[in-house]
């Protein structure tokens, strides 16, 4: 983790160039890094984040660049295979993109673009047990870095909602499971069991559409839901909040995979895996 480092630097061509930190986000775990001395960085390749990009559709070919073991770039194809906002039972802070492409020691970090040499995100995290990775996508990763680049952190939004996908008759339904106690919802009058129809006009079809439409609002922000509650269909203006640091520090400790090995961004297959387990003698002394 960068802000507990001794040294970072950057390698450009073979040099190593003197590195700062200039903010992290501790639920992505994405870090910016300004490169300190008289490095000239018109002289460097760069990436345009396309702050409008869509998540990568399932099925999209992706490439990811990976720098393993201190290798050249060497490119790793596979596919964009789900839309995840959970794992492990832990919700993930938004919309990750699971693809099948393996993620080594050095790979996290490293961009992935689709055949069109579009910027689609960034590796954000190994899933050894089944050969793939998560990515976080390149709208999501523009967003972190802007508000690290003009907050010096990460600046969440809290509805206080939460949601899960039922089966209706003919389609899925994002139903309200809980809504906090003095939280945006409740002063908007959501209610359990309200049905969420819509948010800023965009229809919602499942709870991975919520999460990641409701993402991109910012705290002190509107946001207008349509909902059904029995026979009527309501409107209800959120306002957003912004997420009070308690929340930031749990909502941290409950994200696995970021946070399941730091070194190599991998995670394992369960929660019992990415536990120490205290020594013989170390229990001896506790009991």
């Amino acid at each position: 983790m960068t802000h507990s480092a001794n040294k970072l630097w950057v390698e450009w061509r073979g040099v190593l160039l003197d590195a700062k930190s200039v903010g992290l986000d501790p639920l992505t775990t994405v870090s910016i890094l300004k490169i300190e001395g008289d490095f000239k960085s018109k002289n460097a390749p760069v990436v345009n984040m396309d702050s409008s990009s869509d998540l990568p559709r399932v099925a999209t070919i992706l490439m990811a660049l990976s720098y393993e073991m201190g290798l050249p770039p060497s490119p790793r194809v596979g596919l964009a295979t789900a839309h995840n906002i959970e794992f492990g039972g832990n919700f993930l802070p938004t919309v990750y993109v699971r693809t099948s492409i393996p993620a080594p020691r050095g790979s996290t970090g490293g961009a992935v673009f689709d055949l069109n040499g579009k910027f689609a995100g960034m590796t954000i995290a190994s899933l050894p047990e089944i050969g793939g990775s998560f990515i976080l996508p390149a709208k999501a990763a523009a967003r972190i870095r802007d508000d690290i680049l003009l907050c010096g952190e990460p600046v969440y939004s809290w509805f206080g909602l939460q949601a899960e996908d039922t089966d209706g008759i003919n389609s899925t339904k994002v139903v309200v499971r809980m809504v906090a106690e003095n939280a945006p919802a409740k002063k908007a009058g959501f209610m359990v069991g309200d049905e969420i129809l819509a948010v800023n006009s965009k229809k919602i079809s499942n709870n991975t559409q919520l999460r990641n439409i409701t993402f991109f609002v910012r705290p002190g922000e509107t946001a207008e839901f349509k909902i059904k509650r029995g026979n009527s269909v309501l409107k209800l203006d959120v306002l957003a909040e912004r997420m009070a640091p308690d929340i930031i520090r749990a909502a941290e400790k409950n994200i696995s995979p970021p946070h399941a090995n730091i070194g190599d961004g991998q995670i394992p297959a369960n929660k019992s895996e990415s536990t120490s387990q205290p020594k013989k003698e170390d229990t001896a002394k506790n009991d």
